[in-house]
């Protein structure tokens, strides 16, 4: 974003804090660092500050939450959808937005002198919001809505023009896309599988008839049950001793989650243990207690991380059956035999072990893997 949109979204702050604005309490997952946040459907992405939640609601809105604020992204794609697709320029998607739910404008004192940005504040009589309206770089229009609580810290304003100046058309190496099936997963992936519940060596064989697989490969590792039962974050090792980097993961999971906050369960591979024993590296496939699944790629304690949400609304407490390709520089997931990842995901080549993750603020929440396995794909 310019300079001149950090200047002018400063300049309301004193106006919004004025606003007492309730931030909606929805199931979210928290970044633990800075992440690159891909759409569901792969069209645009956004970095979010660590710290922050994130959600794609069933509008596909984006909703990021975090230090008192609310953000709703209303992508290009869903605005054509509501009937402003022929709008180009922000300022006109302001106005018309604003128009049809009844918000009276204020711009900034020295106006929108940038036409890749315009924005405003819009005011009823019950609430204030920025509205922040943003040409992506592909020329197609986007629009941010934001609301502060006034507890919000002083810095908040900085973070927000970060997401939003962040917030654009998803690249081709973050939101997915065809491979080159000589190293990686392609996007030639069949949207279901019939043996996804079946013995690993039927599910192999299903993968080797779809030539998702070349045949050739070995069992790395197959555990009856493991599980997770404490109050945290806890890690459950398997195949520790492990090194591998092209695999398919596989396994059921049943998550009993007894906590008010967020919490997770999920299958782990591509892990690396700290100096201290912890586990600072590791890539979890699972889902939440809002049953919602995840790909979550931990990758550098120091940059980006890569993250996939997909809000499915699988059952909570029965089993789910969670099987993933991870080849080279990408992943592919399939829940229940459904393919949920249009497009395979971009991550990071590393070898690793395996293991079972839960998050929880209850020591009574339970993270239960049963018929665990992981299998090397040939190269």
């Amino acid at each position: 974003m310019r300079a001149i949109i950090k200047i002018v979204v400063l300049s309301m702050m004193a106006a919004l804090l004025m606003v007492g604005v309730s931030v909606a309490s929805a199931q979210r997952v928290t970044i633990q660092r800075d992440d690159v946040f891909v759409s569901p459907a792969g069209d645009w992405q956004v970095t979010i500050p660590r710290g922050y939640e994130i959600e794609v609601d069933r509008d596909d809105i984006g909703i990021v939450t975090g230090d008192g604020v609310e953000m709703q992204l209303i992508s290009p794609t869903l605005l054509d959808d509501m009937g402003y697709g022929r709008i180009d320029e922000t300022g006109e998607l302001i106005e018309a937005y604003a128009d049809d739910e009844g918000y009276d404008i204020t711009e900034p004192d020295d106006g929108n002198t940038d036409p890749t940005f315009f924005l405003a504040l819009l005011t009823d009589n019950r609430t204030s919001l920025i509205g922040v309206a943003k040409l992506f770089s592909d020329e197609t229009v986007a629009l941010a809505l934001v609301e502060v609580d006034d507890n919000a810290p002083d810095d908040v304003f900085t973070e927000i023009t970060e997401i939003i100046n962040s917030w654009d058309v998803a690249e081709a190496d973050n939101g997915g896309g065809s491979k080159d099936p000589n190293n990686a997963v392609t996007s030639d992936l069949p949207g279901e599988l019939r043996d996804f519940d079946a013995d690993w060596e039927d599910a192999i064989a299903e993968l080797e008839d779809e030539n998702i697989i070349d045949a050739g490969g070995e069992l790395i590792f197959f555990e009856d049950l493991a599980f997770v039962q404490s109050n945290g974050f806890t890690y459950t090792p398997l195949a520790s001793r492990a090194r591998e980097q092209n695999v398919i993961v596989a396994g059921e999971l049943t998550f009993e989650p007894d906590g008010n906050d967020f919490e997770t369960c999920s299958l782990a591979a591509r892990v690396i243990g700290s100096d201290n024993g912890g586990t600072d590296i590791f890539m979890e496939i699972g889902f939440d207690n809002d049953r919602n699944t995840y790909v979550y790629d931990v990758f550098d304690t120091g940059d980006e991380d890569t993250f996939f949400y997909n809000p499915s609304q699988i059952s909570r407490g029965d089993t789910h059956h969670f099987l993933a390709l991870i080849i080279d520089e990408t992943i592919a997931l399939y829940v229940d035999g459904e393919l949920v990842t249009e497009e395979p995901l971009e991550v990071t080549e590393r070898e690793g072990s395996f293991g079972i993750m839960m998050r929880s603020d209850s020591s009574n929440s339970r993270c239960e893997g049963r018929n665990i396995w992981a299998y090397t794909v040939p190269r």
